[in-house]
């Protein structure tokens, strides 16, 4: 396959932006505290299904300490691609720090409210919106073999991260671990 042009990334990234923010929008009106991930993670494990990429769930370990942990996981999804080649990993947590007073924001913390081409809410910027901008980017990339890891929280435990890292490494030549 030839390799896309700049103005082809650009243009599909311009069909695919209003697709993206419909997307970051649905994932930040899911309220996912700390604790309480699992109210979003079927939506990227819905999206990762949707645009073909397998999806392998990474329960976290009770002995974690984390809390819910039985109720939490990972996601690790992929799109195969050209083996042997380099691959990204796109790494990122969809936890959120409580909002506190709801009264003090001026909309509503779990709105999702979009407004002039930007999403309102708890997550748009950390990190659910930058998880969104590198989904939207490698699909318009193209196949390839890129490699996108969920974890719940940026502070999962070590052991789930190595563990995260061992699955990813079975699949890949050369891994790329970013800390979100």
């Amino acid at each position: 396959m030839p390799r896309p042009t700049d103005a082809d990334v650009r243009a599909r990234l311009d069909a695919l932006a209003e697709d993206m923010l419909s997307f970051l929008a649905a994932t930040v009106s899911g309220p996912s505290e700390s604790g309480w991930e699992d109210r979003v993670t079927s939506r990227y494990a819905e999206w990762f299904t949707a645009h073909g990429w397998p999806v392998t769930r990474q329960p976290l370990e009770e002995a974690s300490g984390e809390p819910r942990a039985g109720q939490r996981e990972n996601l690790i999804a992929w799109y195969p691609g050209r083996r042997g080649l380099p691959s990204v990993v796109l790494n990122g947590h969809v936890d959120v720090v409580p909002a506190g007073e709801e009264q003090a924001w001026s909309r509503p913390p779990c709105s999702g409210d979009r407004d002039g081409g930007l999403v309102h809410g708890r997550g748009s910027v950390d990190v659910k919106g930058g998880i969104a901008a590198g989904l939207y980017a490698l699909a318009a990339l193209g196949p390839g073999d890129v490699t996108r890891a969920d974890a719940p929280d940026e502070c999962v435990a070590e052991a789930d991260v190595v563990q995260a890292a061992k699955v990813l490494a079975l699949t890949l030549t050369r891994l790329v671990v970013c800390d979100g």
